[in-house]
């Protein structure tokens, strides 16, 4: 029997009060908790945030064990039962909207709505699902052979990231924040929760009943597509297309993204 998953780290941006609810905010690839401090700011006066380093992530270590989402919504959970929460709305983005879904899922009970921004359910395709795990591993030896910094310049250049590269400032704090990151981590998180390895939560989708709000960039026609999809799926989801941002919505677009989920925090 493996141990339980112990605490991730977390960071919180202000003391929380006790009037507000609280929101579980969850990273993408390559990023870490600091990533939504913005967020908190311009939520002081509507909820609580605590966002959550995931596993190889900021301060948060891999496991000795291989990464998995089961695994690491178990380390979310526990994250969240340390921190003496009884309730809380948890909103993921990218990789994190595929932990937070996984963490929805597998019904915790303090869940009380979902957030998923710029997130996939996965591939039901086999076909797709080999190729993506090829490509993940590609990518990954490029990575150990080359270094982040080659890493970080051939991954920000996917068609995915097109709208942030259009933005020099945000796309150089990106890789400044990230040209730390060691290799053999990122390498280790890339195929380990690759989307071609992770099971599709497709078929799962129309049990999910908690409220919940799907998020996307008109910039990221991909994404786009995978959130009308997931609201199709899903029976009591809304869902917003921000104009004016494309993947990293909180990052490119922060003041509607923060309206549009205040709103939603407060049951608009």
């Amino acid at each position: 029997m493996q141990p339980p998953p112990s605490p991730l780290h977390t960071h919180t941006f202000a003391p929380p009060d006790s009037a507000l609810p609280t929101v579980v905010c969850l990273h993408g690839f390559l990023g870490d908790g600091t990533d939504w401090s913005p967020l908190a700011a311009a939520l002081a006066t509507t909820a609580n945030v605590v966002a959550i380093d995931l596993p190889g992530h900021g301060h948060s270590p891999l496991p000795p064990t291989p990464l998995s989402l089961a695994a690491a919504a178990a380390a979310v959970d526990a994250t969240v039962r340390a921190l003496g929460l009884s309730t809380a709305s948890l909103l993921g983005y990218s990789m994190g909207g595929r932990v937070a879904l996984a963490a929805a899922l597998a019904r915790l009970p303090w869940i009380d709505a979902l957030i998923l921004e710029s997130a996939s359910p996965g591939l039901a395709d086999p076909a797709a699902r080999a190729a993506r795990r090829a490509h993940d591993d590609a990518i990954a030896a490029h990575l150990l052979t080359a270094g982040t910094a080659a890493f970080l310049d051939r991954w920000y250049a996917q068609p995915l990231f097109a709208s942030l590269a259009a933005r020099s400032d945000l796309l150089a704090a990106c890789v400044a924040a990230r040209a730390a990151l060691a290799p053999a981590t990122v390498a280790r998180v890339l195929v380990e929760l690759s989307p071609g390895l992770l099971p599709s939560a497709l078929d799962a989708l129309p049990t999910l009943t908690l409220p919940t709000l799907i998020i996307a960039g008109a910039l990221d026609p991909k994404y786009v597509a995978i959130s009308a999809d997931l609201a199709a799926r899903l029976p009591t989801a809304a869902r917003w297309v921000c104009p004016a941002a494309g993947h990293n919505v909180h990052l490119e677009a922060p003041a509607p993204f923060a309206a549009r989920l205040g709103a939603f925090l407060e049951g608009e």
